[in-house]
């Protein structure tokens, strides 16, 4: 699949656990701490994108999908706050 946009490395704060449900928090959520995770924006396949983000450490990783690269920008934004200048392409 091809790539469209990465960041290889960004600080999160998140909250919970690898197999029973995490998310990015904000800053005093009750057993948050920060983990380094890469992003990448990808082709489906098809006409649609991926995003993916894995913590470095491998224990955590999602993905959802996007009908454009410009909603996965947002989705990136909205759900932890970067910013489209910090993605690479």
């Amino acid at each position: 699949m091809q790539t469209f946009a990465s960041i290889p490395c960004r600080t999160l704060l998140i909250a919970g656990h690898p197999n029973s449900g995490w998310s990015g928090c904000d800053e005093g959520t009750p057993g948050s701490f920060e983990l380094d995770f890469a992003f990448r924006i990808t082709s489906d396949g098809g006409q649609g994108y991926l995003m993916h983000y894995s913590s470095l450490d491998g224990c955590y990783a999602a993905d959802s999908w996007h009908q454009s690269i410009e909603e996965a920008f947002a989705a990136a934004n909205e759900q932890f706050g970067i910013e489209q200048a910090e993605w690479a392409s």
